[in-house]
């Protein structure tokens, strides 16, 4: 198993920008959909076993990355 633990120092993550809602908008939702494909891609990781949860802005943030299906 694999774990990638993000973390947004200082402020809480965009969920709201225009950034965020946008697929390869350049927000926050896109670093981390970059963070999947990079180590679904390093370690040659099952891309039908990715599971990505979140509390509070974190929890936001599942479901603005939710628009990147093409990492699975």
């Amino acid at each position: 198993m694999l774990t990638i633990l993000p973390f947004k120092a200082g402020t809480c993550w965009d969920v709201s920008s225009q950034k965020s809602l946008k697929h390869n908008g350049g927000g926050d939702s896109n670093a981390i959909a970059n963070m999947v494909t990079y180590t679904l891609k390093k370690y040659n990781a099952d891309p039908k076993r990715v599971f990505v949860t979140g509390s509070s802005s974190g929890a936001m943030m599942t479901v603005s990355s939710s628009q990147y299906n093409s990492v699975r």
